[in-house]
């Protein structure tokens, strides 16, 4: 999609710009007509919203690694029914990515 020196497809800033607007709209419907979640006490929105290192870290990290792979991290997951090597390979390396990056929290002291 943003390869606009290679394959770009302008086509897919319709799925994009189709996506922002069912998202939007589907927020201010829930909000609007439901005080309350059909399971739980009440909607859990994050409340920080200040840009902290581990913040820009991961999403430089995301991005890097989609942009390499071009495997979103949600869809890699059903893509290994696919059989691919390369799928195999990104979801290891992307586990093992969380393991690391979850052992380092712990050992740093900075869990959720």
């Amino acid at each position: 999609f943003f390869d606009v020196a290679g394959t770009f497809d302008a086509s897919l800033i319709f799925v994009m710009g189709g996506a922002l607007i069912t998202t939007f709209i589907g927020y201010r419907v829930v909000f609007a007509f439901r005080p309350r979640p059909f399971i739980g006490s009440n909607f859990e929105l994050p409340t920080q919203s200040d840009l902290d290192p581990p913040l820009i870290i991961g999403a430089v990290l995301f991005g890097i690694g989609w942009g390499m792979t071009g495997f979103c991290p949600g869809g890699s997951i059903p893509a290994i029914l696919l059989g691919e090597p390369s799928v195999w390979i990104f979801v290891v390396a992307m586990t093992t990515g969380i393991f690391l990056a979850r052992a380092w929290q712990q050992r740093a002291g900075t869990t959720d």
